[in-house]
């Protein structure tokens, strides 16, 4: 308890120049508060009696008790001091506005953040002890695991608990050994019943070799335990290092029949389905992505996982060269696609191309996008007739870099697509480009027919290459067909010394009309815009 009127005592001392104590020049001066020399007490020893010194040791004593008390006093002040502080600092982080959010919104926010970074979720451990608490406390913050050192992948595993887990190895950024990796899968093949996503970026195909074998044995494991039902997604890739020397150039990846999996996509790395799948296996595959692969065969390899694949919904096949089969064996190339909506295909031969168009049968197909490589002359290889045929479901349509004679086929293929509200076509001749812009005029002229409308519902469209009559026929388009008008257009222009005169009167109308529609400028060699990337995404993409 406080001793209150002692209290008043020592401030009622601290008031008197002797401390309470009977004066004298001893005690004045004992107890003086100056340290001016000119108002310094003096004292006269030769004076001094025995009761001067008698009343300086008794007010000694009661100095010293009282600073023992007001040193007491002293540390529960400081004890309130820290405690008042805590609860500040609390209290003004409770007011924060991340930190009045729900736990388990707070959670929703560090999970749909932690794929930005490597140590995101670390990094939010750190921040706060209510931040720690949360991350430690949500398992699926940590079920995406980067395979970049044993401890690591150990303490993701422990705070992931029972989550479906995602597994990261990306040896070109974090250059990682594949003594390591190699280690981190060992340590990840108990938890194979939990994996969901694997997706490893390797920097040379040697590396590949060397992690490809213990995957595919992971894989096959996890197929002869029908329960292991998780895995959903593989990613596979080794891109391309310019000025790399290596003994080995390609790779192959044996897919074993899992019939968790919905998503393929494999870069530079032949896909090859184990020999004796059985049709339909991949039953719950949706996307099949090949990237830069080589020597693959077309029947066997590529049609071969397609005949297993019923419900496949997206394919994307990039800068593939498939090896061909003979004549006598392309009765062979024929698979059904019932669920397929989109097909992406770029940078493929133009033979090859016609077998896959004759082989793949889509008839519920949503999305079709081509692209070619700029040709200098007019190329009638690819079978337009035959795509025309095959896909009329169209909604979205992207071509790039077609060449004149595709025209008349694009124009009638146009008339039958009553569905299409995307329409993305470029057309390139390196030698001729006033037969490209006639063909985008004559594209142009077909969108603003009025009695029988064409693409009535289209609402997104990109169109080259333009000269300047095909700049306005883009206006007589636009003002014919309202839904552009609402909607969004891109042009892509011959290239020009200097803006004409049409395109400065077009500009103009643009501006006056408050439409979005832009104009691009292509670079000498044909394809790309000078000015960046043209729009070509629409809205429901």
């Amino acid at each position: 308890m406080l001793d209150k009127e002692r209290l008043h005592r020592i401030l009622d001392c601290l008031q008197s120049p002797t401390y309470g104590a009977p004066s004298s020049e001893l005690q004045l001066a004992a107890l003086q508060t100056s340290k001016s020399p000119t108002d310094a007490f003096h004292v006269s020893f030769d004076n001094l009696r025995p009761a001067h010194v008698k009343f300086l040791q008794t007010t000694i004593q009661q100095l010293d008790e009282d600073a023992t008390m007001i040193l007491a006093l002293h540390a529960r002040l400081q004890d309130r001091i820290q405690q008042a502080k805590g609860y500040y600092q609390k209290a003004v982080a409770a007011l924060a506005p991340i930190n009045r959010f729900p736990t388990e919104v707070l959670a929703r926010i560090f999970i749909a953040g932690k794929h930005l970074e490597i140590n995101f979720c670390v990094r939010m451990s750190w921040v706060a002890k209510r931040w720690r608490d949360v991350a430690l406390s949500t398992p699926e913050l940590w079920n995406r695991i980067p395979l970049t050192g044993l401890a690591r992948v150990s303490t993701y595993l422990d705070r992931s608990g029972i989550t479906p887990i995602d597994i990261e190895v990306d040896a070109r950024t974090y250059k990682v050994s594949i003594f390591t990796i190699r280690q981190s899968i060992g340590l990840l093949e108990q938890h194979m019943h939990r994996w969901r996503d694997v997706k490893v970026l390797l920097e040379e195909h040697e590396q590949a070799q060397l992690i490809i074998g213990p995957l595919e044995g992971l894989c096959k494991r996890i197929c002869e335990k029908p329960h292991y039902g998780q895995l959903k997604t593989i990613r596979f890739g080794v891109p391309y290092t310019p000025g790399l020397i290596s003994n080995v150039y390609h790779s192959f990846f044996a897919i074993p029949p899992i019939g968790s999996l919905q998503a393929i996509e494999l870069l530079d790395v032949n896909l090859v389905c184990t020999p004796g799948v059985c049709p339909s296996v991949f039953h719950q595959m949706r996307t099949l992505s090949l990237s830069s692969v080589e020597n693959m065969h077309l029947d066997t390899h590529l049609f071969g996982a397609l005949s297993s694949m019923p419900n496949l919904a997206s394919l994307i096949l990039d800068q593939c060269t498939f090896i061909a089969p003979q004549p006598a064996a392309r009765s062979d190339l024929d698979v059904i696609l019932v669920e397929l909506e989109t097909l992406e295909m770029s940078y493929i031969p133009d033979e090859t191309a016609n077998l896959i168009f004759l082989g793949i049968h889509a008839p519920n197909l949503k999305k079709f996008g081509w692209y070619s490589r700029a040709l200098e002359t007019p190329s009638p290889i690819l079978d337009w007739g035959t795509v025309r045929i095959r896909y009329l479901t169209l909604s979205t349509l992207k071509l790039r870099n077609v060449t004149s004679y595709a025209t008349r086929y694009l124009l009638r293929w146009l008339e039958d697509l009553s569905s299409l509200t995307s329409l993305t076509i470029i057309f390139s001749e390196l030698l001729s480009p006033k037969r490209v812009a006639r063909s985008a005029t004559d594209l142009l002229q077909l969108l603003s027919k009025t009695k029988k409308p064409c693409c009535p519902e289209l609402s997104h469209l990109v169109v080259g290459d333009l000269d300047e009559g095909g700049l306005l026929q883009l206006q007589a388009t636009i003002q014919a067909k309202a839904s552009l008008q609402s909607g969004r257009v891109s042009a892509v222009l011959q290239p020009i010394a200097q803006p004409s005169m049409v395109q400065k009167k077009f500009t103009e109308w643009v501006d006056t009309n408050r439409l979005n529609v832009r104009l691009y400028e292509c670079n000498r060699e044909g394809g790309d815009s000078e000015n960046g990337d043209i729009d070509e995404d629409s809205d429901d993409n």
